[in-house]
């Protein structure tokens, strides 16, 4: 986490991409991506940059530790808050619904919620959302950019909300242990009695005795006295009018208290976290540094590197594909094909054209396909959907083949390049492919 911050905390800062030295140092032995941009950061960092992220983790950390101390204090206060004096002891009734039964409403709550965002997005709970504030404030950044960019993309705010969710779930934990202890305090330092009572003694007893069973069948086999039956149940039954203080007692109820809470409010507490710190490891490996401004550096920095790069290889075949049948010159496109993206065209085709036997014929020749893909466009005619879905296509069957996408402009007898506000508007779009591994080129120069 601390290495993600850093990283958009330096792409951010950056104010030119590294030196043509480096970039060659930094795609040695054709690096994916992730690889490339792991020694940007590290030369970023010894150059004497350094980065917010352990700042941040550190910041979070004594916020989750001053949540813990907090919650532990509201837990604690819970249970001595349901102690009674004047009858020397806790409603086992009221125990069970507020201290146990208020914390499953909760998580029942955020399941939902977790749920529902799994269908609109990712987002943040209003705690989380707090813990973040607060911690990024404590490290002395209120509104940071770094955060901006994280939250820009998917999988590494997802990858911070599954941090601020263990953190949460931290205090969670904390806040069963001052249940626990100020419990154990009652029971090892007063004379502490339980009872149950009701205005309908039936239901309240059927409830009651279905509910301690259910609760205690964990550990009924491991501690058989913390399970209380229907003799203790009635013993326990505060009368109507009765009077004075009740006898310490009997362990049952408290030892199936003690024991509920380790098992039904510490234990999902302590798996939650787990899961969190698990699902945090997956988001982080699952980065594929694809947003939109991740893909505009690496264009702006990188491409031309790894043109020049491609340009010293062997000629790849390819097929090439016109869309939208823009009707460009084969016999002008060959040598600019050849020279400048080291390809050679074995099979033209066209597609998003109102011919049924071309769009035939080019479906069948993409899955044919075994080497380079190349995607001819003209750049006043994009059509996002059209060439989403048609790259969409593309994934299915081009496994690790080069995909590029050639945008110029078809002219009688030539090829010109496209004007600078479409080559942004190409760029912009190109950013915006997630997932998408294609090489965005454009035509450059005069009219070929």
């Amino acid at each position: 986490m601390a290495d993600l911050i850093d990283f958009e905390q330096a792409l951010g800062s950056a104010s030119s991409g590294p030196g043509e030295e480096e970039k060659s140092s930094l795609l040695m032995e054709g690096a994916e991506r992730r690889v490339v941009w792991r020694r940007w950061l590290e030369s970023w960092r010894e150059a004497g940059s350094g980065g917010p992220g352990r700042k941040f983790l550190g910041a979070l950390r004594g916020v989750t530790f001053c949540l813990a101390v907090v919650m532990a204090l509201v837990g604690g206060s819970a249970v001595l808050g349901l102690w009674e004096p004047e009858r020397g002891g806790i409603n086992v009734g009221l125990f069970l619904a507020l201290v146990l039964g208020t914390q499953w409403l909760v998580l029942l709550g955020a399941l939902l919620a977790w749920l529902f965002h799994r269908r609109a997005g990712e987002a943040f709970s209003q705690i989380q959302g707090w813990v973040g504030v607060l911690a990024r404030r404590f490290s002395g950044e209120k509104d940071p950019e770094w955060w901006h960019r994280l939250m820009e993309d998917a999988a590494a705010r997802k990858a911070v909300l599954w941090r601020l969710a263990r953190s949460v779930q931290t205090a969670g934990v904390a806040f069963n242990l001052g249940a626990l202890a100020a419990l154990a305090g009652l029971i090892l330092f007063r004379n502490i009695g339980f009872f149950w009572e009701t205005t309908t003694e039936s239901t309240m007893r059927a409830v009651l005795w279905q509910v301690t069973h259910i609760l205690s069948a964990p550990w009924q086999w491991v501690d058989p006295i913390a399970v209380p039956g229907s003799l203790t149940l009635d013993a326990t039954r505060w009368e109507p009018g009765e009077v004075g203080k009740l006898a310490p007692g009997p362990p049952e109820w408290w030892r199936f208290l003690l024991w509920s809470l380790v098992v039904w409010g510490m234990g999902p507490r302590w798996i939650l976290r787990a899961v969190c710190r698990w699902q945090e490891g997956r988001a982080l490996k699952a980065l594929s540094f694809q947003s939109k401004h991740h893909r505009a550096a690496w264009r702006e920095w990188f491409a031309a590197e790894q043109r020049e790069e491609i340009h010293n290889r062997p000629a790849d075949g390819a097929l090439v594909i016109d869309v939208g049948g823009a009707g460009f010159s084969p016999d002008k496109l060959r040598p600019i094909l050849l020279q400048k993206l080291r390809v050679n065209p074995v099979a033209w085709e066209r597609i998003g054209v109102l011919d049924a036997a071309s769009e035939a014929s080019a479906r069948e020749a993409l899955s044919r396909a075994d080497a380079a893909i190349v995607l001819l466009a003209e750049g006043w005619a994009l059509s996002p959907r059209q060439i989403e879905g048609l790259l969409a296509r593309v994934g299915e069957v081009k496994e690790n083949r080069r995909v590029i996408l050639f945008v110029g402009n078809a002219e009688a007898g030539a090829i010109r390049p496209p004007s600078a506000e479409e080559r942004r508007t190409w760029e912009n779009f190109a950013d915006g492919m997630r997932g998408s591994e294609i090489e965005l080129i454009f035509v450059e120069g005069g009219a070929a």
